[in-house]
């Protein structure tokens, strides 16, 4: 979990409205992070002024 708030805090350019790509790192790390606990997630899109961002929906147990 240390790891990943590292992650979270650290990244540059910061994660914010005007610094999409660094949006979308975080979005596909946690993706990845999810995948490695089992954790299946989905995405919520969106166009705010011609730009595209995402939110995470949900992370769900996958069964094996």
């Amino acid at each position: 979990m240390l790891e990943t708030l590292k992650y979270l805090t650290q990244i540059k350019p910061a994660r914010n409205y005007k610094n999409i790509d660094s949006l979308n790192n975080v979005a596909s790390y946690l993706e990845d992070r999810f995948k490695v606990i089992g954790l299946e997630t989905s995405f919520q899109n969106y166009v705010v002024d011609n730009n595209e961002y995402k939110n995470i929906r949900r992370a769900t147990l996958l069964w094996n």
